[in-house]
This record gives C-alpha cells, structure tokens and sequence, in this order.
C-alpha cells in the first residue's frame, strides 16, 4: 500500500527526513534559517502523525502550539515544559516562511536546536512517545 498523509508512518518518517536534514545543515554550516525551518517541519510532521495515528482530521495549520494542543486533546500524555519548548520554534517560523528582514543566525539556530532536543515527546524514530 502507497504512503499518504493520512498515513502516521508516512508522516513519522518525513518527520526523521526533516530532522536528518536540519542536523546536516547546521553540522556543514548550512543556512541557518533553513536548518530552523526543517527543525520546524520536523515537529509539524511528528504532531500531525500523532493526530493520524488517533484516526483525527490533520489540520492544515503550521502553527505548532495548536497542533501540540490538538495532540493533546487526542489523549497523547507529554512531559511538563515539552509545550514551553515548542513556542522557541514556532517563533521563528512567520520569519522562515516569509522572509522579511534579516536571515536567522548561528545564535537563532542553537536556540532551536536546544528547544528541539528538549521535546520530551519526539523519538529518534520520530514518533510521539505515550
């Protein structure tokens, strides 16, 4: 059977992709705000397989907190302080998305580089725990 998105493994699995390619970014010294952008798109892919995996609608939102509290509604348990982790990365995102201004940093990056690997909830596989 093909992959879809409504397909939790799909989505876990371009989740890993995602990931794989921020870290290769940021080790190689890539753009740093294209590195963010897959951390970003790492995250919407994990909480976006999580509501597949509960049978829900995936909403098409990018906003990362509402879909941490669409997940949680769903009945998924997350540690204390995995949703304060996600707002460092949702802050960036309007800027990754739509470029106005100055490119994100090395600074920027590690900010979320650090609030990526806090998320108590993501696996290396990049399924949700719980």
């Amino acid at each position: 059977m093909p992959l879809n998105d409504r397909d939790c493994a799909y989505r876990y699995s371009l989740a890993r992709d995602d990931e794989k390619s921020a870290r290769n970014l940021a080790r190689e010294g890539g753009p740093s705000d294209i590195a963010a952008f897959h951390f970003h798109q790492a995250v919407e892919k994990t909480l976006k397989g999580a509501i597949a995996e509960k049978g829900g609608d995936i909403p098409r939102i990018h906003d990362l907190e509402r879909l941490f509290k669409t997940v949680e509604r769903s009945g998924f348990e997350f540690k204390p302080g995995d949703f304060d982790s996600v707002a460092p990365i949702q802050s960036y995102y309007s800027d990754l998305r739509y470029p106005r201004g100055e490119r994100l940093g090395q600074q920027d990056l590690e900010r979320i580089i650090i609030a990526y690997e806090t998320l108590g909830f993501l696996r290396e596989s990049g399924e949700l725990s719980g």
